[in-house]
């Protein structure tokens, strides 16, 4: 078995990647959400964990690290999962 055995594979730079799943996206109808806070328009994306994340449409870079309220957001996330945890076991 080589490693061509399927067939020569492309490789693609991490913008012309990005490029083809934001086309992805658009073929299979998926528009792009907007972000509340900068109006730019991202692409809302479940991990294998369940959580979702949100990704630039254009770069597919995590919208977390470029918004410029990102990284309060997910300061805010962190705080209000861990306040759940505190809250359950205080509860229990």
């Amino acid at each position: 078995m080589t490693d061509h055995q399927f067939g020569e594979y492309e490789r693609l730079s991490a913008q012309e990647a990005a490029a083809n799943i934001a086309e992805f996206f658009k073929h299979m109808g998926v528009p792009p959400a907007k972000c509340k806070d900068c109006d730019a328009p991202v692409f809302w994306v479940r991990h294998k964990t369940g959580a979702k994340a949100p990704y630039d449409a254009g770069t597919l870079k995590n919208h977390l690290k470029t918004c410029v309220k990102g990284e309060q957001y997910a300061r805010d996330q962190f705080n209000n999962r861990h306040r759940e945890v505190a809250i359950n076991y205080a509860k229990s």
